[in-house]
């Protein structure tokens, strides 16, 4: 992994206000960009941000931790 932050899909989830469900439909299908690391998925934040910038939605501020 890069020298950069990553959420983990609870983080995410929380942070968007949906289920994890909805945050694995969005990376098995390819919207979000994710790593498996074991049995959990990692988000990197510029990820996360891109994501939110191209579905319209504001991106969390650079500090907010979920």
């Amino acid at each position: 992994m890069k020298d950069e932050q990553y959420y983990t899909l609870e983080q995410v989830a929380k942070l968007l206000q949906v289920s994890q469900r909805t945050i694995i439909r969005l990376i098995k299908t390819g919207r979000l960009p994710a790593v498996r690391v074991g049995k959990q998925w990692r988000i990197a934040r510029s990820d996360l941000q891109e994501y939110l910038r191209s579905s319209g939605q504001q991106p969390p501020p650079p500090d907010e931790q979920p």
